[in-house]
């Protein structure tokens, strides 16, 4: 099986460096370009489905994907992105002067981050590598897409790398940039970096 793991196109949020989790924000302009460009390059590929976030961004993104052809898109809510809880619309600057402490926390020990709301990484991690479970279950010979977030697709890098949950921080994935997994049976045999967005 090949996986293609892509992080949805940008938005406005993302411009600002503006936290979204589960809030629903469309893609901007550069977004949708994002989205048309993967649509060109993936066109060529016979693709059995294209799973995405629930999200606005990402099902976006995933229909953009699919524009032109037949593909099955399904909606997987375990791909949804963290929800960040009370600093959902705030950026990185905001949440460093007003939780100075937690933004340390979740920075340098992600895995012992508990947020007062929103949601703990390690559930994050759990429901994403469900997705992956599932998916590597299917016939080996199939090409599938996943368009999810980029906590999301760190963490099931995590998973394929057999890292820690503390490791997030080292797969930054920009808009519509793309992985390449492919396994061998039910494991992950190599991972490439296809393009940055």
């Amino acid at each position: 099986m090949t996986l293609y793991l892509i992080r949805h196109g940008e938005t406005h949020w993302n411009r600002k460096h503006r936290l979204q989790g589960i809030r629903d924000v469309p893609l901007n302009c550069a977004g949708l370009r994002q989205a048309r460009r993967l649509s060109e390059r993936l066109r060529r590929l016979t693709i059995r489905s294209i799973h995405t976030s629930p999200l606005l961004r990402a099902s976006q993104t995933a229909l953009e994907i699919r524009s032109t052809e037949p593909w099955p898109v399904i909606v997987d809510d375990d791909l949804r992105e963290i929800d960040h809880g009370s600093w959902t619309g705030m950026t990185i600057a905001e949440i460093e002067k007003q939780h100075s402490e937690e933004q340390l926390v979740w920075r340098w020990n992600p895995e012992k981050f508990r947020p007062r709301t929103g949601e703990p990484l390690a559930m994050v991690y759990r429901r994403s590598t469900r997705v992956l479970c599932r998916l590597l279950a299917l016939d080996e010979s199939q090409t599938v897409v996943i368009v999810s977030h980029g906590v999301v697709n760190a963490l099931l890098l995590c998973s394929v790398f057999g890292l820690p949950i503390a490791k997030v921080w080292d797969f930054p994935q920009s808009n519509g940039s793309v992985y390449v997994l492919r396994s061998n049976g039910r494991e992950i045999s190599s991972v490439e970096c296809l393009s940055h967005g």
